[in-house]
């Protein structure tokens, strides 16, 4: 808010430029900007842990969507729209810079703001969780891109390659949906469908099947590492 303030004053200083605009903008910036810590950073801060969490919800929401769509496409062997590859991976790639945003926005918070010095610790250990979603958005484009490749080129690609995919898409559609933080039951559900579906896919063969198993196997493990860990 300071930063906009700022800015504002310096274009219609420029913009008007008449005697005496400069020192009444820069009253008016000054004014705005402490107003602007008052307000942000004293007495409302934001909530870091909210931050955080409704962009992870997002970034799942996206991954979840995308990959549903491409178990679906591979359970009827269908092939998938003209660019629509290249729309879900934007999408991805904006939830993701959202969530980086969120993570700047949640570090400053519990460093600047004095009521939210106490969740420091809180926040660094749901950053360090969160930050682990980069490498699961990477396996999930990585499955997006070698599956529709695959379809496109009339690979009929092994049940168990299959559903493995539907596998993944269903455990994040799980996160998605359900309310943070995640209650221990569901992450107990889902460690169980993603080790059952690791040693599900194995090896397999063909043109891309394996690559896409080796994918899938990825995609597990790094949803296990979102999962946040038990206290002892």
């Amino acid at each position: 808010m300071f930063v906009n303030q700022s800015t504002a004053s310096a274009i219609l200083v420029v913009a008007l430029h008449k005697h005496g605009t400069g020192a009444e903008r820069l009253v008016d910036a000054l004014v705005g900007g402490a107003v602007a810590g008052v307000i942000g950073v004293g007495l409302f801060p934001a909530e870091p842990m909210k931050l955080l969490r409704n962009a992870e919800h997002e970034l799942l929401r996206s991954l979840a969507g995308a990959l549903s769509h491409v178990a679906e496409l591979v359970r009827r062997r269908t092939v998938a729209q003209p660019d629509w590859t290249l729309a879900a991976a934007q999408d991805i790639h904006s939830q993701l810079g959202s969530l980086a945003a969120a993570r700047a926005t949640a570090r400053a918070n519990v460093r600047i703001a004095p009521r939210r010095w106490h969740l420091r610790g809180a926040v660094t250990l749901e950053e360090t969780r969160i930050s682990r979603l980069d490498l699961l958005s990477n396996a999930v484009l990585s499955l997006l891109r070698v599956s529709a490749d695959a379809l496109e080129e009339g690979e009929s690609l092994p049940a168990g390659v299959s559903g493995g995919v539907t596998a993944m898409a269903d455990v994040l559609t799980m996160l998605a949906r359900a309310p943070q933080p995640w209650p221990a039951e569901l992450c107990s559900a889902v460690t169980a469908r993603v080790e059952e579906t690791i040693a599900a896919v194995g090896s397999q063969a063909g043109a891309r099947a394996p690559v896409i198993a080796s994918i899938v196997r990825a995609t597990g493990r790094d949803v296990l590492n979102v999962l946040p860990r038990p206290l002892d």
